[in-house]
């Protein structure tokens, strides 16, 4: 019975490089929690950090992509620059509540509370430019999220002591929303790499501000405390946002959403192989429904698409 599911659910289905490449930018998304847990940094502070020593690496893959594609460039007009102030200010605020939630609450509560960022994107979606969810996707969507919670929910605990740490997590994937969708009309005119420049340099000065009005803590820095700013730099700010980033032009904003769930998995799954622990049959059940809960998404989506097309 289970080969014949597993056999309907992936018949047909072929992935495209822009899915591929979001699930990797997921991924590559959940190692956050790991290094924000290596430095006692302010969390403004860090989020500060990891713009900064991710600008050389973001402007050298701006200016080989422009090499390599001579085309002529698209002139920021008022709207633009609009939008890459909302992206900075959503991804700035997302980076300082999830960073300081991260600190108030277990570290799977963060992770899997920060993913709610697929829910708010079709609602907002639906507010905004009047897309109504579908439902398959819908029911994808929640079905991957039991799966995250069968996969953390050993570790996932709600109580009194958690509960501001919980709601700056929710709170972050709001904020985080509002990114998504700023990223996904900036797309449709801009590559990958010249947005999450713009993004990154509006974040700065909003970042320096909440940096200074929260009194965040500056150190002298350890070891441990560059490994975790160069690796939130290099590998989730220009690994994982670029292709985030790089997928929304191929893909909708609802999905590569949704795809952001596979994160609370790695996070679990990274922090099992730091900290030596085996993982579960429940946790190995989460992960499997997390997956198929995509690749379902991603199913509806193609049905989607050709049917506009008839």
């Amino acid at each position: 019975m289970t080969k014949r599911m597993t056999s309907a659910l992936l018949r047909g289905y072929q992935p495209s490089w822009p899915f591929i490449l979001a699930i990797l930018g997921s991924s590559l998304m959940g190692l956050s929690p790991i290094f924000v847990r290596m430095t006692d940094i302010g969390p403004n502070a860090l989020g500060l950090y990891r713009m900064l020593f991710a600008l050389p690496f973001i402007w050298i893959w701006k200016t080989t992509e422009e090499t390599q594609s001579p085309f002529k460039k698209p002139t920021f007009a008022p709207k633009d620059h609009l939008l890459l102030a909302i992206a900075g200010l959503s991804f700035a605020i997302d980076l300082g509540t999830w960073h300081l939630s991260i600190r108030m609450t277990e570290i799977i509560n963060a992770a899997l509370l920060n993913n709610l960022t697929p829910f708010f994107v079709p609602l907002a979606l639906w507010a905004l430019f009047k897309e109504r969810p579908r439902f398959i996707f819908m029911l994808a969507i929640m079905w991957v999220f039991v799966g995250a919670a069968i996969l953390t929910g050993e570790s996932f605990s709600i109580g009194y002591k958690n509960v501001l740490g919980d709601a700056l997590a929710t709170f972050s994937a709001l904020a985080f929303t509002g990114y998504i969708l700023a990223v996904k009309q900036l797309r449709l005119r801009f590559n990958a790499p010249t947005i999450i420049l713009g993004t990154s340099l509006w974040m700065i000065p909003f970042l320096l501000l909440f940096t200074i009005f929260f009194a965040d803590s500056w150190k002298f820095l350890t070891t441990y405390d560059w490994i975790a700013i160069f690796g939130l730099a290099l590998i989730v700010q220009v690994g994982s946002q670029g292709l985030l980033a790089y997928s929304m032009g191929h893909l909708t904003a609802g999905l590569v959403a949704i795809t952001m769930l596979i994160s609370p998995a790695v996070s679990a799954i990274s922090a099992r192989v730091i900290f030596g622990e085996e993982m579960s049959l429940w946790q190995i059940l989460g992960v499997v429904i997390v997956i198929s809960g995509i690749i379902i998404a991603r199913q509806d989506e193609r049905k989607h698409d050709q049917s506009l097309k008839e």
